[in-house]
């Protein structure tokens, strides 16, 4: 009697945790509507992964970096893509507000002869969040590099999908 007790609710978890639009099983699918008037339990275990796990709307949202654009004898790559992680997270906070928020952004920074970022703007974007560009400016503007022999104006194309 215990097994089947747990059996709706594994089937509940297994179907939310796979974020699959269908559920697999044909018992659980009016249970999208039916399990959140039925229990509060499920819709506290399905509301739990959702504030907790980053992506709420999409299953991976990505953020990926195109050819970057820097003085030859200045390479930028390394640090940009440590800050890769961070850069996505942002592009995650943003979809919690715009969740069909996709496109590409142009940013261009200069760093002085120190290796230290001086200004950081939007050059072009498909975005149109300026959330999204404040938080990757920050991350930027964080970002120590290496000296790059004078300052450096580099042109770091971003694109968001989900």
């Amino acid at each position: 009697m215990n097994h089947r007790a747990f059996a709706p609710l594994l089937a509940v978890a297994v179907w939310s945790c796979a974020s699959s639009p269908t559920p697999t099983s044909p018992s659980t699918s009016p249970s999208t509507s039916t399990s959140t008037s039925t229990s509060t339990s499920t819709s506290t275990s399905t509301s739990t992964p959702t504030s907790t796990s980053p992506p709420t709307s999409p299953p991976n949202p990505t953020v990926s970096i195109g050819d970057i654009t820097t003085p030859s004898t200045f390479d930028v790559k390394a640090p940009l893509n440590d800050a890769l992680p961070k850069i996505r997270e942002c592009y995650v906070a943003a979809l919690k507000v715009t969740p069909a928020l996709t496109g590409k952004m142009m940013v261009r920074f200069v760093v002085n002869e120190a290796g230290k970022v001086t200004t950081v703007e939007e050059d072009k974007s498909t975005t149109k969040d300026p959330g999204l560009f404040e938080c990757i400016k920050g991350i930027v503007s964080a970002i120590a590099f290496g000296k790059p022999g004078g300052m450096a104006t580099v042109m770091l194309p971003l694109k968001f999908r989900q």
